[in-house]
C-alpha cells in the first residue's frame, strides 16, 4: 500500500503510522464525508482472519465511550483487495484523534519518562494519574461488556495536546461473546514489559491482567523503564522477575506510590477492578488542595456582578490627562520595537499565554489550572514552603478599560495600574492599546502570610514581556469542544420576554457585554435592580451552592442571600467533563439577581429566568 491509494473507492491513504500492533495503520481522507479518519488494515488467511477482523470491529462498535477510539465503518475485500492472492483483507475505519501515543510522547522525552514538572507546572505523577483515570474508565466500560483488552500499554494509549486519553487497538482483545480468537487457552500476543505475571506464566489474560498492565504503563511513564526492570539489573532477568511476580517498586510516583502498588499486586485476586482503580486514582488527584480551591466561584461572581452593577467597569483610563485609548507616542516602548498586540478574536485569546509557572517558581510549587472560573480566566496555584495556597490569576476583560484615580505607569504600549494589597489580594491592571485589559491578581491565601504583591508583580512582569514582545496575542492551543458553553453568547440566552418579566424597566439591548460574550449584565431603569449572567467552570454542585433544583433537563441550585444587597444566586450545570487534573468539573450558567425584594422572591425570579434559558440551550451531547 502506498500514499494516494484508494480503499473501497472512498478512503485516500495519506500517511502510514509507525506503530499499529496487529496490522497496518494509516491516516486517510474520507472523500465522501470530507473528514480525516484512521484505517487499520487486517490481513489474515481464510475464515479465521475474517472472524479476527469481525471480532475487533464488533468490540469497537459496542464501545461508545469518550475514552475508547470510535469505530466508523468496516470495509472488507476478498482475495486481498489491493494485494491479490493474499487472502481476506479488512479495513477498520476509525475516528482520527489529533494525538500521539503515550509511547511516542515518552520517546521524545529525556530518559523516556514524564518530566518531574512540565511547562504548565504539573507534576509527573499528576499527569500519569490523569491518564490513568481515563484509561481505567475505558477499561471499566470494556470489562462491563465482558471484554478483556489484553494489551494495555503506552503504545495503545492516545494522548491529545490537552491530555485527553483514549484506549485503542483492540486487535488482541477477546472474551466479549464467549469465543477467544487465539484458542481455548486464551493465549495471545502480548507485550512483555506490561503483561501481568500470570500471563507470563502462560495463564489466561483476564480483567485483572488489564488492571496490572495499566499500572505497568503508568509505572513506565514515571520511571522510564519496565516494571520488571532492564536486562542485567539487580542480576535478575526481567522475564524471571515477571514469572516470579516480583515487580520493581516505583521511586518517582509520589502520591501515586500506594495506588501503583495496589494495581501491580502479583496475584490477580489482590488487585482492584477497573472501577476501584479509577476511584483510587481520582482520590490521589483530589488529595491536593483541589477541593478547597473549587468552592470560590460564587464569591468571585458576586463581587464581579456588584462591580458591574456599580458601573465600575465603564469609562476610559486617564494617563496624564489623556485617555489611554490614544496611544500615539512610543510611551517608553522596549528596544525590541514591538508594540502590545491587539486582541483580534476574543474567543481564541489565551489568558494562560500571559502566565508562566517558572515566573513564580521562587515562591513555591506552582501548577497551572486552565479549568476554573469563566473562559476568560487562567490560574496559577502556588503552594509556598510555609504552607497554604495562593491563586495567581489573569482575567481578560473587554473594552473600555476601567477608570482609576491612580497614576498609570507605561511599559511599552501597555498601561499598568498597581493597587496596594489588602488582607487577601494584590491586584494589577494591564491596559492594552485596543481598550481591552487584563486583571492580574494574587489572592486567596490560606494558613500563612505570603508576599502577595511580590507574586502579582512577578506575574505582571512576565505578562508584560509577552505583550511587548512584538508577537501576536497568545492563542489557545486547543479549540473549545463542540459542546462547550464557550461557543454560546451569554447575552443571547435570555429571551427578551423572559428578561423583561424578570427585570421590569430593563432595556434588553443595552446590556453590559463581557469578554468573549461570556458574561452579560442588565440594569433596571426603574430602580437599583440588576441581573448578571456569566459562564463558569467549577466542581459539581454541592449543598453549599443552595437548594437543588431542576431547570428543564439540567441540574441546578438556587441560593438566597440577604447579606448586603439582597440577591439570589442560581447555578445550572450544562456540561460535565474532567478537567486538566482529571477531577470532575462542570461548565455552568451562574446567574445573580439583585433587587429590593426579599431573597426568596428574587430566587423565584431567578428560577423562572433559568427555566427559560434551559429551554434555549441545546443538549450538551
Amino acid at each position: 500500500m502506498d500514499i494516494g491509494d484508494m480503499v473501497g473507492g472512498r478512503y485516500a491513504l495519506e500517511e502510514r503510522f509507525d506503530e499499529g500492533g496487529q496490522g497496518e495503520v494509516w491516516r486517510a481522507a474520507d472523500e465522501r464525508l470530507r473528514r480525516t479518519v484512521v484505517l487499520k488494515r487486517i490481513l489474515l488467511e481464510g475464515e479465521r482472519g475474517r472472524r479476527y477482523a469481525q471480532r475487533e470491529a464488533k468490540i469497537l462498535a459496542d464501545m461508545q465511550h469518550p475514552n475508547v477510539v470510535v469505530l466508523h465503518d468496516v470495509h472488507e475485500a476478498e482475495d486481498g483487495g489491493t494485494d491479490p492472492g493474499k487472502g481476506t483483507e479488512c479495513w477498520l475505519v476509525m475516528e482520527y484523534v489529533e494525538s500521539r501515543s503515550l509511547s511516542s510522547v515518552l520517546r521524545g522525552l529525556p530518559d523516556r519518562r514524564l518530566p518531574d514538572t512540565d511547562a504548565d507546572g504539573v507534576p509527573a505523577w499528576r499527569r500519569a494519574a490523569g491518564i490513568g483515570v481515563q484509561i481505567a474508565r475505558a477499561l471499566q466500560a470494556v470489562h462491563a461488556k465482558g471484554v478483556v483488552h489484553r494489551d494495555v500499554k503506552p503504545g495503545n494509549v492516545l494522548v491529545t495536546a490537552d491530555w485527553h486519553a483514549k484506549l485503542g487497538d483492540f486487535g488482541t482483545s477477546g472474551g466479549g461473546d464467549g469465543e477467544d480468537t487465539f484458542g481455548d487457552t486464551g493465549r495471545c500476543p502480548y507485550t512483555a514489559a506490561y503483561a501481568a505475571p500470570e500471563v507470563h506464566r502462560g495463564g489466561r489474560a483476564t480483567a485483572a491482567s488489564d488492571v496490572f498492565s495499566l499500572g505497568a504503563a503508568l509505572f513506565a511513564a514515571l520511571e522510564g523503564r519496565s516494571v520488571y526492570g532492564r536486562d542485567g539489573e539487580d542480576g535478575v532477568d526481567p522475564e524471571t522477575r515477571a514469572r516470579a511476580g516480583v515487580p520493581l517498586g516505583p521511586r518517582r510516583a509520589g502520591p501515586l506510590t500506594e495506588v501503583l502498588d495496589s494495581l501491580l499486586k502479583p496475584l490477580p485476586e489482590d488487585r482492584p477492578d477497573a472501577a476501584e482503580a479509577r476511584r483510587l486514582l481520582e482520590r490521589a488527584l483530589a488529595g491536593r488542595s483541589g477541593a478547597a480551591r473549587r468552592r470560590r466561584s460564587r464569591t468571585a461572581a458576586l463581587a464581579a456582578a456588584a462591580l458591574a452593577a456599580a458601573g465600575w467597569l465603564g469609562g476610559d483610563v486617564l494617563v496624564d490627562g489623556e485617555a489611554s485609548g490614544d496611544a500615539s507616542g512610543d510611551g517608553g516602548a522596549r528596544e525590541n520595537g514591538g508594540g502590545a498586540p491587539h486582541i483580534e478574536d476574543q474567543r481564541t485569546a489565551d489568558p494562560c499565554g500571559l502566565l508562566s509557572p517558572r515566573a513564580l517558581a521562587r515562591f513555591g510549587a506552582v501548577r497551572l489550572d486552565r479549568d476554573y472560573g469563566n473562559f476568560d480566566r487562567c490560574d496559577l496555584l502556588v503552594e509556598p514552603a510555609a504552607g497554604g495556597e495562593v491563586d495567581v490569576l489573569v482575567d481578560l476583560n473587554t473594552a473600555p478599560s476601567p477608570e482609576s484615580a491612580e497614576r498609570i505607569e507605561r511599559d511599552g504600549e501597555v498601561g499598568v495600574v498597581r493597587f496596594a494589597a489588602d488582607e487577601s489580594a494584590c491586584e494589577r491592571f494591564l491596559l492594552l492599546p485596543d481598550g481591552n485589559w487584563a486583571l492580574v491578581a494574587a489572592k486567596h491565601s490560606y494558613e500563612t502570610d505570603p508576599d502577595l504583591c511580590g507574586m502579582a508583580d512577578a506575574a505582571t512582569d512576565h505578562a508584560l514581556g509577552v505583550l511587548n514582545s512584538g508577537d501576536p496575542f497568545p492563542r489557545r492551543p486547543v479549540p473549545f469542544p463542540d459542546v462547550s458553553l464557550a461557543l454560546h453568547d451569554a447575552c443571547g440566552l435570555p429571551t427578551t420576554e423572559a428578561l423583561v418579566a424578570a427585570l421590569p424597566g430593563v432595556r434588553a439591548a443595552e446590556a453590559d457585554v463581557g469578554f468573549g460574550d461570556w458574561s452579560c449584565g442588565w440594569h433596571s431603569s426603574m430602580d437599583d435592580s440588576w441581573i448578571d449572567l456569566r459562564f463558569d467552570r467549577d466542581g459539581p454542585l454541592t449543598a453549599e451552592d443552595g437548594e437543588p433544583v431542576r431547570f428543564g433537563r439540567y441540574s441546578g441550585a438556587l441560593e438566597p442571600d440577604g447579606d448586603g444587597p439582597k440577591t439570589c444566586v442560581g447555578h445550572l450545570e450544562y456540561r460535565t467533563y474532567y478537567d486538566s487534573d482529571n477531577a470532575p468539573a462542570v461548565e455552568k450558567l451562574l446567574l445573580v439577581v439583585s433587587g429590593p425584594g426579599e431573597p426568596g422572591v428574587l430566587c423565584e425570579t431567578a428560577g423562572e429566568l433559568m427555566e427559560s434559558m434551559a429551554a434555549e440551550l441545546p443538549p450538551a451531547v
